[in-house]
This record gives structure tokens, sequence and C-alpha cells, in this order.
């Protein structure tokens, strides 16, 4: 078969497959245009990809504010970054006065069969950069040994594939970005504040990129950790700042979202009034619909409690230390449940088994959301002893359960975290961690009214300043600042 031929079939894959997909998620009747975007062939005119650019002559109705949402990772059914874009992105397209057109990669495709995200959206493309960004993520998994070490390897080579990813949407949009048929354009993934968007130089409509999150110093107390988490790069990080497009979107971009302040602290060349603070991290609480939150068992007795733990097995997390510390107070706590899994899970189990406390630990490996908050719920305390996270996700979602988090005050989880919500440790060496986590526990197995009342003001706390649902107000609220300035340019 000829080049020529190959490329045309593999257009007519997709097209089909786009048409197969439309039908799957909303049937032959509805509006959403829904369309997969793939390089074309390198000998072809332009280097066109197929079809134009959705939406491009849609009129704006109702005033609403038309948003291109730029989300390479956005996928429902995965956890970390994934999760994190889909649900934010699901929030901004419930509102009523945003017009949302979502561009992701097209790994996600098969994610968003019956998903109730797609109704709401204006219009739905998957992109497919595979091209370069498939062998560069092999040998990123070659470098890295394996998926769960080595991220900033990871994100050093996620570079070409995510500027190429950007590349081949402006092919798709560019022309209606030009003719201004979005009013905003909204990068929402991938966070880290290593990977640049040619789009916001190129872009004549605002351009908004974040929540950003990274940059978090390695503690002192364990450095151990980078050669444990295979982190290699660490001492050429900052070079990411001298490659394309990194200057040109710090420069450009209408707003920057700072997922934590550490990486605020990084941004000393992006102005104060476009940058913005805004955790990456949300939650919505129609995932506690049909589960039974009743905690009023948690203030009677002396029962000792459940601990749960939600986490990749890496060092890092450090639930290492969190093991000598439980097996040191064996009778505050009965059992104890980690969701996860990783590199570590063997050593891990070897380790409880020296513990002597392999028969109180419940390994569940990865499950979905759904059971991840069934089973927060059925917990008293979050044990989550991370030394160096960025967002803490799982803090979240514990806290919305009502499971009161023990964490490190370091990094992303103690930015969440808000007095008497939970038990924030100072960062120290091992040994004395050990003691301030065993101490903890402790405590909490006494003061069972304390635990009660941490429960409820972590609840409250969510409800009030960390769902997506107020995350996405927020936004659109700088959505229409932002969009009023840039009209008022244009006149």
């Amino acid at each position: 078969m000829t080049d020529d031929a190959k490329a045309k079939r593999t257009r007519q894959l997709h097209e089909y497959h786009a048409q197969v997909l439309r039908k799957a998620i909303l049937g032959k009747e509805s509006a959403i245009e829904i369309a997969v975007s793939i390089p074309a062939a390198a000998n072809s005119p332009q280097n066109e990809t197929h079809g134009k650019p959705m939406n491009q002559n849609d009129a704006h109705h109702d005033e609403k504010i038309r948003v291109l949402i730029l989300a390479e990772a956005c996928n429902s059914k995965w956890s970390s970054v994934p999760l994190v874009g889909y649900n934010q992105i699901q929030a901004l397209a419930r509102r009523r006065d945003l017009e949302v057109t979502l561009v992701t990669h097209i790994r996600n495709r098969e994610s968003f069969l019956d998903d109730p995200i797609v109704p709401l959206l204006k219009g739905l493309e998957f992109i497919d950069s595979d091209r370069i960004a498939r062998p560069m993520y092999r040998l990123g998994q070659l470098l890295r040994g394996g998926k769960s070490l080595g991220w900033t390897t990871n994100m050093a080579l996620a570079w070409p594939g995510y500027v190429y990813f950007e590349y081949l949407v402006w092919k798709r949009f560019g022309a209606a970005i030009r003719d201004r048929k979005f009013d905003l354009i909204h990068r929402v993934t991938p966070v880290s504040p290593t990977l640049p968007s040619p789009i916001a130089g190129w872009s004549p409509v605002p351009f908004v990129v974040g929540p950003l999150n990274g940059g978090l110093a390695w503690p002192k107390e364990f450095p151990e950790l980078k050669k444990g988490e295979r982190e290699w790069l660490i001492p050429l990080r900052r070079a990411y700042r001298r490659l394309p497009w990194h200057t040109k979107m710090r420069r450009s971009a209408a707003m920057i979202l700072a997922g934590s302040r550490s990486t605020a602290a990084e941004m000393e060349d992006v102005s104060p009034d476009r940058l913005k603070y805004m955790p990456e991290n949300g939650f919505d609480f129609r995932l506690l619909e049909g589960v039974d939150t009743c905690r009023d068992e948690l203030s009677r007795g002396d029962r000792p409690l459940k601990l749960i733990s939600v986490a990749r097995l890496v060092p890092y997390k450090a639930l290492d230390i969190a093991m000598e510390a439980l097996a040191g107070c064996r009778k505050s706590w009965s059992q104890w449940t980690i969701v996860g899994d990783g590199p570590l899970r063997e050593s891990l189990e070897r380790k409880a088994e020296e513990l002597g406390i392999a028969d109180r630990i419940v390994w569940t490996g990865w499950v979905e959301q759904k059971e991840v908050i069934r089973k927060l719920v059925e917990a008293d305390v979050l044990v989550q002893p991370s030394l160096r996270e960025f967002g803490g996700g799982a803090v979240l979602e514990a806290m919305a359960c009502g499971t009161v988090p023990l964490i490190v005050d370091y990094g992303g989880p103690a930015e969440l975290v808000a007095p008497g919500t939970g038990i924030t440790l100072p960062m120290a060496p091992r040994a004395e961690l050990v003691r301030s986590s065993k101490t903890a526990i402790e405590e909490l197995q006494r003061n069972k009214s304390q635990l009660s009342e941490m429960s409820a003001a972590a609840i409250r706390h969510v409800r009030e300043h960390l769902t997506w649902e107020a995350k996405a107000g927020e936004l659109a609220s700088s959505y229409q600042r932002l969009t009023a300035a840039n009209r008022d340019r244009s006149h």
C-alpha cells in the first residue's frame, strides 16, 4: 500500500470512528459536534487536518462567553491530572453563562461514551498527536523504569508531544480563533509549568492557563527521596525556562492560575494583576449521593480508629513512615485500608509483615472514584504523610467525606487543610515524624469529640470554598473581566 493510500485509509477510519462515537454518545438528533483530528500526510497541501474548525460560523447567542478549552489530559475514568481536568471542565460546562468547546487527546475518546458532560458542550474535538507523543512516552518509560517514578524526566519528554498537540489544535481552530469565533481560550491541562503553550502567543483573544502546579522543593530532611524517585534531572529542571515558547506564554497569557504557593513563587516574571492563586483540586458533592455519610458513632465509646490512605505507592508518599508509626500504637486503630498501587507495594507488604500489622491492612489496588469515596466515608482518619505533594486531591476528597486528614505540613495538602479541619505535622526527620504521627493517632483515638468536630469542620470548609462549582464561578468571573477588557481594547 502506498503512503497516500495509507494516509487515506487512516483518515477514513478516523472519520468512521467519529461517526460511531457521535451516535454512541448522543444519538442521531443532537446538534453537538464531535470530531477527530489527525495530522495530515507530510505531502498533503498545507498539511491540513480534515474538516473545518467546528463552530466557526456560530453566532454569539445570549451573551454567553464562548470558551475554547484545551485539556490534553481529560478523563473521568483515570485519576490525578486527567480527572482534575475532567472535573473542572464539567463544572464550567454546567454554567449557563458559558458556551464550552472542549479539545482533548484522542486517547480519552472512549471515556466520553455515555458521559454526562457531552450534552453540556457546544463542541467536542479529539486530537491525535501520537505521531510524536507516543514514542516520547515510551522513551520516558524506559528512562524512568516504569510509569510511577522520575516525574521530571516524564515532563521533559512530554514537551515535544504537547507542543505538537497545540500545533494541531491551531491547524484545526486557528482560523476561527483569528476571526474571534471564540471569546477566550483556557488551557486547563497539562498542569506542569514546564510545558509551554504556543497558542498563547498566537491568539488574538485572551488566553488563560492553569492551574499550573509544580516546582516544590525537595524536603532537606529526606535527601534520599530524589534518588528513590529517580529524579536525575532535578539539577536541570530550571532549564525549561529557556525552551521555545515558555517566555512568550508567560508574557502573552491574559491570566496564569497558580495551583500552589510554591508555583506562584516561581512566577516572579508574571505581573501580579495576571497571576491568580487557585488550588488545582476541587470536589463535587454529587459524588456523595446515595452514600450513607452518617458519622454519629464517631463520638461514641473508645473503639479503635478505622484508617485509610489513598496514594501511589512510591517513596515520597511515605507510607513506610506511617507503618512504623502505626506499629507503635496498635491499640488505637483496628484497620488500615490502602487504596492505590505502585512499585513499592511488595516492599511495603513485607514491611507490614515484619512489623506484625499485616493482618490489619487491606490492600485494594486502584479502584474507581465512586468506590474511593465509599471507602473514605467508612474510615475515620486519612493517613497521608506525603513528603512532597503538589496537589493533594485525596486529602480534599477525604475532607469532603468527613474523614479527618493527618498530613505533613508541606506542599499542596497543607494549603487545603484549614485550622480545625485536620492534623498537620511539622516536617521533620524520619524518627521524629514517626513519633509525631504515632502521638497524633493516639490522641485522635482518645479524644473522639475533637475528631467529630474536625470531621464536621472539614465538610463545611470544602463545601464553602473548594467545590468545583465554586471554582467554576470564580473562573467565569475572570473570563467576564478578561473578555470585556479585550473588547474595549479592540474598539
